[in-house]
């Protein structure tokens, strides 16, 4: 053939065909450090992501995860708490809820978390829904009024 014995050991390299000899083992390296590359990119990629579209603490949310270190809670636990709770109502809620108390489990701080997030939800639905409202009543008044 008039491609000689370069070409075949290209082609075996490259991975159309990958037999058990020193290329067939050479090409599996490299695609195995390759995925390994990509699964890194992959990981680094969703943890900007993250990082971009995560809000920043404010300042209440850090006293928060002060009072949880100092009442012995795991950083990692104050980081998760403080990360979900980054508005000054919903962190300050949480202080009082705190304070009342001299210790409790992570579990019942996580239920009062998940409590105070469905509150704050609810309350921005209400807020939506008011908005609404009020854009509707006017556009009914004004048609009103154009047709008077």
């Amino acid at each position: 053939s008039h491609f000689g014995y370069g070409w075949r050991r290209r082609r075996n390299i490259i991975g159309t065909r990958t037999g058990t000899g020193k290329s067939g083992r050479f090409y599996l390296r490299i695609k195995e450090k390759l995925q390994d590359i990509e699964d890194k990119i992959q990981y680094l990629v969703k943890i900007w992501e993250c990082l971009r579209y995560m809000k920043a603490k404010s300042e209440v949310s850090q006293e928060l995860y002060q009072m949880m270190l100092d009442r012995g809670y795991q950083e990692r636990f104050c980081d998760l708490v403080t990360q979900n709770l980054n508005t000054d109502f919903t962190a300050q809620r949480m202080i009082y809820y705190l304070s009342h108390y001299s210790s409790l489990p992570e579990g019942e701080i996580v239920d009062e978390m998940l409590a105070i997030l469905d509150d704050r939800k609810r309350i921005m639905q209400k807020k939506q829904l008011e908005h609404s409202n009020a854009v509707y009543n006017e556009y009914l008044n004004r048609r009103r009024m154009e047709e008077d």
